[in-house]
Parts: C-alpha cells; structure tokens; sequence
C-alpha cells in the first residue's frame, strides 16, 4: 500500500524533531510491506483546525481522492488532531471511502482505525488529546486576564508602548503612540494594511524590533488598540 505522512510541526520541530519522525514512518512502512511515498506537513497549524483547512492536510486528503495513496501513516494522534468532533468525523469519512490512517500507541505499534480495537484506541488518546488542549486554552486564559486586570504585559511588548527594567508593567512610548495614532486614521479611511506597511516604510520607521512592517504587524497593532479601545468604553 502506498502510504503519505501527515505531520504538524512547530517551528522548532521543523529543526529538531521532523528527522526522527520521517525515520519513524520510514521503519514502520519497512516493518508493515507499505511504500512511503510522500510527506505532508502543516507548520503552526492548529491541531484543532479541521483537516482540509490545513494548507497540507489539503494536498494529504486531494492524493488519498485521486488514488495517489490509499493511507496515511502519523506518530501519535496529536501530531493529527486535538479536536474531538474533528478527529471523528474524519475516521468516519476514512472508513467510508476505505483510506487507511496508521498511528503510534507510543510504543511504536500502530493503531489500526479500520478495527475495533484501533478505534477504541484512538478515540481514547484523541479525547485526552482535547481534554489536555482545553486544559492549556484555561490556564492560558486565566494568566493573561490576571495580568491583564494587574496591568502586565500578556506576551512580547506591544508597539506603542514600554517596559522599565524588570518592570513588567506596559507604559506609554509617545512617539510609537503617534505612529499607532496614524495607523489609526488610516485604517478608518479604507485604506489596506498592506498599503500602511508600504508607507510606514517608506517614511523609514521601524517596526518595533526595528524590522521593516508587514500586513501582519500594522494588523497586530490596529488589532491590539481596538481592544484597549472597546475595555475603555
């Protein structure tokens, strides 16, 4: 059987742990008699984004469509999915159209989901999977609104504002605050983030890391103000 791997990495597992996981599908396809044909990766891709959302999790379901594989091979059920609802309406559609999907029980055997007790199994990590997503979304919840109602920064400091030493504490940076104020304005005449990125550049101001701006930064900082905005009103 021809069989692709599926993977979602980090950024940091794209450098550390992506070999160890090709040469784990490598030893299984040689243990199993499948041919590994593909890879397919979705780099900081939400484990609970629905497969064909994901930018590789499209190409792995359109070569499982056209007959270019007929299985796919992952090491665990979070490299997979860590959305319940998910995880099961799509074994569902895998059985349906007889696609076969192998992964690690974390004892390198797989789990098989076209048998009773591969599906069992699978169902099993995938609801501990979410259970351990919701669990982290809490916790990360609950500390950014402690630091937020204690006037601390959330995450990196935002543009337009400060930290003092080890203060962590934001504070007003006045001349970033009148770039954001122009931002602003040019924001609520229509005009595109990536078009206030090209005039932030061209005037020759930095980003906050002293970068140049992209559409994803001006939109960070219009974003990151609307919400100061509306808690203040």
């Amino acid at each position: 059987m021809n069989v692709g791997l599926y993977l979602r990495v980090s950024t940091d597992d794209q450098q550390s742990g992506l070999q160890v996981y090709i040469q784990q599908a490598k030893d299984f396809c040689e243990r199993y008699g499948h041919t590994y044909t593909e890879i397919f990766i979705d780099e900081d891709v939400s484990g609970d984004k629905d497969l064909q959302k994901r930018p590789a999790g499209a190409k792995l379901l359109a070569a499982l469509e056209c007959g270019k594989i007929q299985g796919i091979v992952s090491p665990n059920v979070t490299r997979l999915f860590r959305n319940l609802r998910n995880g099961v309406n799509t074994i569902d559609e895998f059985e349906k159209r007889n696609w076969r999907m192998f992964v690690s029980d974390g004892y390198g055997l797989p789990i098989d989901i076209s048998t009773i007790m591969g599906f069992s199994m699978f169902v099993d990590q995938l609801k501990y999977a979410q259970i351990e997503r919701m669990q982290i979304s809490e916790r990360t919840k609950n500390g950014m609104t402690y630091r937020r109602n204690n006037g601390k920064a959330t995450s990196h400091t935002p543009y337009g504002y400060e930290r003092r030493a080890d203060d962590k504490t934001l504070y007003t940076n006045d001349s970033e605050m009148d770039v954001v104020a122009i931002m602003l304005e040019m924001y609520s005449d229509n005009i595109a983030y990536l078009e206030i990125a090209k005039e932030l550049n061209l005037a020759d101001i930095p980003a906050k890391k002293g970068g140049k701006w992209t559409a994803k930064t001006v939109r960070g900082v219009i974003q990151y103000q609307n919400k100061i905005m509306k808690k203040a009103a």
